[in-house]
């Protein structure tokens, strides 16, 4: 991917780069989740989990001497200059923007394109008993899934994948009308080879960076339509792949906990985890499951009243002061719960 895509996630505000890059990479820290939903930049969360530091570096460098942004090295931030603004107004125009961002927790586009491609690959080739052919070139783990569903299933595969991709072309298209013309672009089957990247964006008349966000676009929300219909051969496919929650599995086990009625400090002792693991785990629950738990009674009645006094105007400004008499871990913890939540307009 070109990095111009970049520029949507800048802004004329100062913005903490290495959280623009957390979330590119889909990373689930509490700064990184908090901060990106401030910048209002969640919609590119994991939209190029491959990316790396230097390519990103480079860029933002490559900005900075070209006009485009200021970077301040000692507060790691990046800031829309006025020609920056521009070019960013003229990118909005001109190219593809994600649209399911808020999906990207919910699976592996690369493991669910894999599967799905050989499947459909394989059904194409059975239903004109074709024998002798090349298969796509996937991992040993999709290539063994799919081969225990074709010999699992292979009696009702072949009318049945063609009904289901057909109803996954019809419910693509009502969101972008190019979206059914990508997947069906990529099958490979009978005497069928799919497109390479470079026909796609002839083709859609998209540019390199713009096909590779509306690709990832595309199989989120096939992994989404998939999910809703338990009883379709494709999702019994790529099942295994999709994630129940948008939390690590750690974090939905202490979320479970707490909501059972144990306090942190036992979650702790049981899990043998730090409490400051589970206060983490806790934060990253109110971000990513608004309303999921009772702000009010972890950061207590008292302490609640004093922040409402204490913290106004633009949640994004605050900033933490601890007393003398506090555990500086746990106040900073009440802090941003307390910050989460109002960011959010819930009141506890």
């Amino acid at each position: 991917m070109q990095g111009n895509y970049l520029i949507n996630l800048i802004s004329p505000r100062p913005r903490r780069y290495r959280v623009i890059e957390g979330t590119l990479k889909g990373r689930q820290t509490v700064a990184t989740l908090f901060w990106a939903q401030q910048y209002q930049i969640q919609g590119w969360f994991g939209y190029q989990r491959q990316l790396a530091r230097a390519q990103f570096d480079n860029q933002l460098t490559t900005w900075a001497k070209a006009g485009i942004v200021v970077l301040d090295q000692q507060a790691k931030t990046v800031t829309l200059t006025p020609t920056g603004q521009q070019l960013a107004a003229e990118y909005r125009r001109d190219h593809y923007l994600p649209r399911c961002g808020h999906l990207s927790w919910l699976v592996n586009t690369n493991r669910l394109a894999q599967r799905l491609l050989l499947a459909i690959q394989v059904a194409s080739e059975f239903a004109h008993h074709s024998h002798r052919y090349l298969p796509l070139d996937v991992s040993t783990a999709e290539m063994a899934a799919v081969k225990q569903w074709f010999y699992t299933y292979r009696e009702s595969i072949v009318p049945t994948v063609g009904e289901e991709c057909y109803q996954l072309g019809e419910s693509l298209a009502k969101t972008d009308s190019r979206w059914p013309q990508l997947f069906v672009s990529q099958l490979v089957g009978w005497q069928t080879t799919g497109m390479y990247d470079q026909q796609l964006q002839r083709s859609l008349q998209v540019s390199a960076d713009s096909l590779s966000l509306m690709k990832h676009d595309v199989w989120l929300a096939i992994a989404n339509q998939l999910n809703a219909h338990n009883d379709w051969l494709l999702t019994i496919l790529i099942k295994p792949l999709l994630r129940r929650s948008p939390l690590s599995t750690s974090a939905e086990q202490t979320l479970t906990a707490y909501l059972g009625g144990m306090h942190i400090q036992q979650i702790s002792e049981r899990r043998h985890l730090k409490v400051t693991t589970i206060r983490e785990h806790l934060l990253s629950a109110a971000i990513q499951l608004p309303g999921v738990l009772d702000a009010r009674q972890l950061i207590g009645q008292q302490r609640w009243r004093e922040f409402r006094r204490r913290y106004t105007g633009p949640v994004d400004q605050w900033h933490w002061v601890s007393k003398d008499n506090e555990d500086p871990a746990e106040s900073f913890f009440a802090f941003r719960l307390y910050q989460i939540v109002r960011s959010q307009h819930i009141d506890g």
